[in-house]
């Protein structure tokens, strides 16, 4: 899956994905991350973006790998708020 068809699904799917272990978590933020950074500049979308988002990623990774299924659903999914 490329990074577009990863980002381009919706919050829901990208959660699947991260719970069947097709995605981790850390990748999904840092092709965010990479998006962000290459169309910011024009699009003027992101006024902030969160310095530790890779750091709580991989967090979110181990919680995931070392949890019972007892996760939130969206667990590990990265959110833009406007």
């Amino acid at each position: 899956m490329n990074e577009s068809e990863l980002l381009d699904k919706t919050a829901l799917q990208q959660a699947q994905l991260i719970r069947d272990g097709k995605v981790s978590s850390e990748e999904l933020v840092r092709l965010t991350l990479e998006r962000i950074h290459r169309l910011n500049p024009i699009l003027n979308a992101f006024v902030s973006v969160f310095d530790r988002a890779i750091t709580v990623a991989r967090r979110k990774d181990r919680e995931r790998r070392s949890s019972r299924g007892t996760l939130p659903i969206f667990h590990g999914v990265p959110i833009g708020i406007k």
